[in-house]
């Protein structure tokens, strides 16, 4: 996060140079890394009337005289902005002058922590350290089905085999708790264990957490299922995204958020009212494609002995599995789904490219049933190949074995 005497600075110095255009901008990226909704407000509205008169300046729609009076007015209201920034500065030093001494919080050795396990080692490895070194949280976006969650599960393991235990693993499917918040906050309750008593508020789970000397590694899949969402439970709302970003930014919390799309380019409905832009900063990762060399290790995991061997001694025929998980987008629910039909030996008393294309068929009915459209998520009967390797991740969180 830039400095924020910083950042006063060098907007102080564009406003000296007449370069508002760039003061403004610059005021909306730091502005992302902040809770306040109102200071982002403002600059986004500075933002939407200055483009409105640079448009009118260049097709010629006022005149001199116009141009100049609006500019100042623009002026005027950037220092406004300014004072209100550095005001919030002031408040900020004084209570950080306040705060005891937290205590020292140490990473994972990556020196030990290994990933060969992993479905994409070097992309686990690379969010890991974004997490633990450079205490910058994360939204990993790609098609459903890709293994956004496999990647989180593999994480957790690379931790368990060095008997790393200093954290707390936090799931939350945002899928199922998009129209009831309170089922959210359940679900919370019942990983995090805080008393008999449910809170009624997200912020309430993680009170004085930086004065713990623990990590708390937060995975938040389908967040996108809040994003977009006119009809979402209004729990959802303003104070929801503003007590989210200032959780992410506390130095013993990792966050990762998956979506379909990058969360920045997402709407964000609050309470009524669409933002164009989310005002929580995420590192954006998109997932890479999987290589040859990983569809082939994590079909060797899945299969029998018997029938990796057989697909060894069948290249024509692990190149048409091969090829059939790669043209897919869910790459990862295609190859999970694959390898439970070979293992069950499933249309065996057909040629193998006929085969596949029963399979295919059979993968698309059930991807099309669960996109079904005008049922509420309850009523959806869903594709349930991942679900499997999920539920025992959600058990663990729980406390469950």
């Amino acid at each position: 996060m830039e400095d924020k005497q910083t950042f006063i600075a060098q907007m102080e110095k564009l406003m000296q140079l007449n370069h508002i255009g760039e003061a403004i901008e610059g005021t909306l990226e730091f502005l992302d890394l902040r809770p306040e909704t109102y200071l982002r407000d403002a600059a986004m509205k500075l933002s939407g009337r200055w483009a409105v008169m640079n448009e009118a300046i260049e097709d010629q729609l006022v005149d001199k005289v116009t141009e100049v009076t609006y500019l100042k007015e623009i002026r005027e209201d950037l220092e406004q902005l300014k004072k209100l920034i550095i005001h919030t500065i002031q408040e900020d030093q004084t209570a950080l002058a306040q705060l005891p001494p937290l205590p020292k919080l140490l990473p994972p050795d990556f020196n030990q922590l290994l990933f060969d396990h992993s479905l994409r080692p070097a992309f686990t490895e690379k969010v890991a350290k974004t997490l633990f070194l450079q205490h910058t949280s994360v939204n990993i976006y790609g098609e459903d089905g890709a293994g956004k969650s496999r990647l989180f599960t593999d994480l957790l393991k690379a931790l368990r085999l060095i008997s790393f235990d200093n954290y707390r693993p936090v799931f939350i499917d945002f899928k199922n708790h998009a129209y009831a918040y309170n089922d959210m906050l359940l679900e919370l309750h019942k990983q995090l264990g805080t008393g008999s008593d449910v809170p009624t508020d997200f912020m309430s789970f993680f009170e004085e957490i930086e004065q713990q000397n623990r990590w708390y590694l937060l995975f938040f899949y389908h967040f996108d299922a809040i994003l977009d969402n006119p009809k979402i439970d209004p729990g959802f709302n303003a104070h929801f995204f503003d007590q989210l970003n200032a959780l992410k930014n506390k130095r013993n919390v990792g966050l990762i958020v998956t979506t379909q799309q990058p969360h920045r380019g997402s709407y964000v409905f609050a309470e009524g009212k669409a933002y164009s832009n989310s005002w929580l900063n995420l590192k954006m990762e998109a997932i890479p494609a999987l290589t040859d060399m990983q569809v082939t290790i994590e079909l060797e995991k899945r299969l029998s002995n018997d029938y990796f061997q057989w697909l060894h001694h069948h290249p024509n025929e692990r190149k048409q599995i091969e090829q059939k998980i790669r043209e897919t987008p869910n790459t990862y629910q295609m190859l999970v789904f694959l390898a439970e039909q070979l293992n069950a030996k499933a249309d065996e008393e057909v040629r193998f490219d006929e085969r596949l294309h029963k399979w295919q068929k059979k993968y698309d009915e059930a991807n099309s049933e669960q996109r079904t459209p005008g049922k509420t998520p309850t009523e959806k009967s869903g594709f349930q190949l991942l679900k499997k390797s999920l539920s025992p991740l959600i058990n663990l969180f729980r406390g469950k074995k």
